[in-house]
Order: structure tokens, then C-alpha cells, then sequence
């Protein structure tokens, strides 16, 4: 199952969960696909019937205030699903595929726009 984010109140959940696992850059139509991956990479069946939330990327640049060459093209669709904790240990086996957690793209999102912004860090 498939649903759009449309307000800032879910990423806050999304983010505070620390379980939702991501790939940015989902294609229109790849969701199963995007499932079966990863059901059969983390040896979850479950994750087959999971929902996938999609986060546009005009949503995280209007949430976080990405800006510039730190924003999302606002069309990208970045794919989110709710994976078991213990996933979390995976994290040197996961980001070499490309996939990075909800909450990690928020704290380096907010780290980078800081930089650009020329403030200090907050996260």
C-alpha cells in the first residue's frame, strides 16, 4: 500500500519513530518492487505488505527549510517504511545500497542548510 505525506506532522512522526528507512528517489509505480527488496535483503516477509510512505521533496523543503543546493527537486519522491527495530544495526550494510533512515536524513539535511546558511549547527 502507497500513501503521500501532506503535512509536516507526519515527518515529525516519521523522524521520532527512528524506524522509517528510506530511499530517495523512488520511481512512480516501483513501490512492490521497492518492498520485495527489501523483504528479501533484511529477511522480513512482513515487508512485502508494508506501507510505503511516499515523502514529496517540496514537503522537506517547506518542513525543514531546504534551501538552494540543499533542497530536494520538489517532484523527487523519497519512499519511507516502518521497518522492525532491529534493523537499525544493519546501518554499514544499508547505506552502501543507497538506503539511510528518516532521522538521519533530517539530522544531515538540518547540518548542511546550517552550513550553507553560515549559522552553527543545531543537530
Amino acid at each position: 500500500m502507497r500513501r503521500v505525506a501532506t503535512t509536516a506532522a507526519e515527518l515529525a512522526e516519521i523522524d521520532e519513530s527512528g524506524l522509517a528507512l528510506c530511499w530517495e528517489g523512488l520511481p512512480e509505480g516501483e513501490e512492490s518492487a521497492f518492498l520485495e527488496g527489501l523483504a528479501v535483503m533484511l529477511d522480513v516477509p512482513a515487508l512485502r505488505e508494508a506501507e510505503v510512505l511516499i515523502v514529496p521533496g517540496a514537503l522537506m523543503n517547506a518542513t525543514y527549510g531546504l534551501t538552494g543546493d540543499n533542497a530536494y527537486p520538489g517532484d523527487l519522491r523519497i519512499a519511507a517504511v516502518t521497518v522492525p527495530p532491529e534493523v537499525r544495526s544493519l546501518v554499514p550494510v544499508l547505506t552502501p545500497r543507497g538506503l539511510r533512515f528518516f532521522d538521519n536524513l533530517v539530522t544531515n539535511n538540518a547540518r548542511e542548510q546550517h552550513r550553507l546558511d553560515g549559522e552553527p549547527p543545531s543537530v
